[in-house]
């Protein structure tokens, strides 16, 4: 079996524009719209950790399960930002991962 890598960076940042219509789109089961400024907000934790847009998707669908099973009032943007804050990112993963990976050779 052969292995395929893939020589060429592949820049996966969304730009400002892309990444607004990427979370307006996530957000239509909920029929909710974020803030101009709150967009930004998402933006940078966005940019900051790195997120591909899996792992968007991943948050998006944690919050969707979690404002179905909840029998109480949510805050929408409340989770939304706390989950950008702290869910999982590949790209801290593979960091971490490949600095432990480093020490033990």
């Amino acid at each position: 079996m052969r292995r395929f890598s893939l020589k060429h960076y592949v820049d996966a940042q969304l730009n400002l524009n892309n990444f607004r219509v990427y979370i307006e789109y996530l957000n239509q089961p909920f029929n909710y719209t974020l803030q101009e400024q709150e967009l930004k907000q998402l933006y940078d934790v966005y940019q900051r950790r790195a997120f591909k847009s899996g792992d968007i998707k991943a948050l998006y669908k944690t919050l969707f399960i979690d404002v179905i099973c909840e029998n109480k009032e949510t805050s929408i943007r409340d989770k939304l930002f706390k989950l950008f804050e702290e869910g999982f990112s590949t790209n801290e993963h593979l960091t971490k991962t490949y600095g432990e990976f480093a020490n033990v050779r």
